[in-house]
This record gives structure tokens, C-alpha cells and sequence, in this order.
């Protein structure tokens, strides 16, 4: 499954130059909890979030506590929000989505596309795409695995898919691609363990530390 069959299309955007006092009232009005940030030209410039609004707001008292007056709602999103943003293509796998989020500890996306922002890819969708049936997982093995990803003929394989656990059998040409299909199969939202029988034809591999002269 890709990025941009569970993105939102029509994304909530602010302006670089708004207030944050308007952007506070507009995440709660839209109830998310960020969106990404575009300058005058509607190119995306960065992201801004709730935690992002709080942070602001502790800030501005501390100042006013040091003598300086100025407040939350004089300030403005370009002040606070995170830059660069991070964002993914619509084509990447949403394992690589889910991947990223955690790593970089945020919770949405941007989606851009020849630089252009196309929609937005929140946790919320990644854990809907996760939660999905058997037949929608088996599916999706076959077409973007087994057919398009490791180009095998699926006449040579046996798939089950039972509560997520999927169990493959049969026999492919190379042992690179026996480990390439389940690597791949790994990495389909809703795969909760993989169990595979698969055999292979040729040894695409060279043994550790024969120089490549001699793999020839």
C-alpha cells in the first residue's frame, strides 16, 4: 500500500505570515493537530503544530517575565514552526511513512510531489492502514509483491493469509529473490509474521570475502 491511497487530499494550510493566535483557533475549528505551512508563493516552507503553538506560549510568558511584553498572539508561524519540513512521496510504501514518523518523532507528513504539496499522511491513517482484513493483505501481495515488486510468476507460489500471519510456499530462480519476497512481504501494513517455504533454483550469491575475480 501506497502513501497516496491513505493520505488526505484536501489539506488545512496557513499562511507563513499568520498570527498564532488564528492558527490555535483554526487547528481547534478543523480538530488536527497541525498542518503544513506555505509562503506567499504556495510553496511548502515548513510544518506547525499544537506543541509547537504551547511552546510558543511558554516562551512568551517567560519573556514577560524578563521585561519583554510581547505575546502569543503577536507572533507569527514563521517564528515557530518546524523547518524544514519533513515530507514523503506519494509512491513510498507507508511502512516507509510509519518509519519515518517514528524516527523523527512527528505525527503527519506533508505528501509533495514534483514539489508541489499534494496532501498530508497522519498517524490516524497509517493505523487505519495497518488494521486491515486478510483478503485486502493477500491482495496486496500478490499485485505489488509477488507481480511487480520481486517478478515472480505466482503460479510457483502458494500464499495464506490468517490473522495477519502469512505463509508462503513454493520456488523462485534465485535465492535472492526468495529473500527479497519475504523482505518485501515484511514490510505490507497489516503483516503481522511471515512464514516461508521457499526454495530457489541458482545461488545468486557469492560466498564472504572471495574477491570478485574469482566469483567469475
Amino acid at each position: 500500500m501506497r502513501v497516496r491511497d491513505v493520505m488526505t487530499h484536501d489539506v488545512t494550510t496557513v499562511p507563513v505570515d499568520a498570527k498564532l493566535r488564528d492558527v490555535a483557533e483554526l487547528l481547534g475549528r478543523e480538530r488536527i493537530s497541525g498542518a503544513p505551512v506555505l509562503d506567499r508563493r504556495g510553496r511548502l516552507v515548513g510544518v506547525v503544530s499544537e506543541t509547537d503553538l504551547v511552546e510558543a506560549s511558554i516562551g512568551s510568558r517567560l519573556r514577560r517575565h524578563g521585561g519583554t511584553t510581547v505575546g502569543v498572539g503577536a507572533q507569527r508561524v514563521k517564528d515557530v514552526m518546524s523547518r524544514p519540513a519533513v515530507v514523503v512521496e506519494p509512491d513510498r510504501h507507508v511502512a516507509h511513512a510509519a518509519t519515518v514518523m517514528t524516527m523523527r518523532r512527528i505525527n503527519r507528513l506533508p505528501v509533495v510531489e514534483s514539489g508541489r504539496l499534494v496532501g498530508i499522511v497522519t498517524r490516524a491513517d497509517l493505523v487505519r492502514a495497518f488494521l486491515r482484513d486478510d483478503d485486502a493483505i493477500r491482495e496486496e501481495i500478490w499485485s505489488d509483491v509477488v507481480l511487480r515488486g520481486v517478478f515472480v510468476n505466482p503460479r510457483l507460489l502458494a500464499l495464506a493469509v490468517a490473522d495477519g500471519e502469512v505463509t508462503i510456499t513454493g520456488s523462485v530462480e534465485t535465492r535472492g529473490k526468495a529473500e527479497r519476497l519475504v523482505d518485501y512481504i515484511e514490510r505490507v501494513p497489516g503483516v503481522t509474521a511471515v512464514h516461508a517455504e521457499v526454495t530457489w533454483h541458482l545461488e545468486d550469491r557469492a560466498p564472504k570475502g572471495v574477491p570478485p575475480a574469482a566469483r567469475r
